[in-house]
């Protein structure tokens, strides 16, 4: 348990136990030819989808087409988990490629048994579904708060006062979040696919 005995001022708030949301952009071959290739040949799995299609999980990187996004995903993975103070390397557990056509879209889900999960996102056509996440708080922020939040969501406090949040995806942006956190994918609405990777981390041992 940490105790916290050395303060800055007189008055301050403690954003306690945050929820850690990382974005940065990845540079690696496209790999929208090799995903699209792969719908055709392979049936999709069924984890958080509703419609589309999920790829089987790769548990190894057995491919060279795949192994430079793999890469890039392990090393930016290990900056951000390193950034925030946590201990020891981190390995790819389990990647897996997702095609969303219209209409299609992801329920609300966590990735229980990882440390941190994430996307990377390969093709992304405008109005294609944002990626929201639910406050980690809730359903308590939801019943105690329910009159208070604001509807101003460039409030400077808007990691704190709000329900659940929306990340615009882009081509090559890699998203990576506790593997607690809820979030969900909205619909595609555009006529063209949406392509992306998600991917659970672990422990390398």
């Amino acid at each position: 348990m940490l105790i916290l005995d050395k303060h800055t001022s007189n008055r301050e708030m403690l954003p306690l136990f945050g929820s850690p949301v990382f974005i940065s952009d990845l540079t690696f071959p496209d790999l929208v030819p090799f995903v699209l290739d792969l719908q055709k040949t392979v049936k999709s799995t069924s984890q958080s989808n509703a419609g589309g299609w999920q790829s089987p999980m790769y548990t190894n990187c057995s491919s060279v087409e795949v192994e430079p996004l793999w890469e890039a995903i392990t090393q930016e993975a290990n900056r951000c988990h390193q950034e925030i103070g946590l201990l020891n390397e981190l390995k790819i557990k389990h990647l897996w490629f997702n095609v969303n056509e219209k209409h299609h879209f992801n329920w609300p889900h966590t990735h229980v048994g990882s440390i941190h999960s994430g996307s990377v996102y390969l093709q992304v056509p405008e109005n294609s579904g944002d990626l929201r996440f639910q406050n980690s708080n809730q359903p308590a922020v939801g019943w105690a708060w329910s009159d208070v939040l604001p509807e101003n969501t460039s409030n400077v406090n808007v990691y704190i006062n709000q329900n659940d949040l929306c990340i615009l995806p882009r081509k090559n942006m890699f998203v990576m979040f506790p593997s607690w956190l809820n979030h969900s994918v909205f619909p595609n609405m555009s006529d063209e696919k949406r392509i992306s990777v998600a991917f659970d981390m672990g422990l390398r041992c």
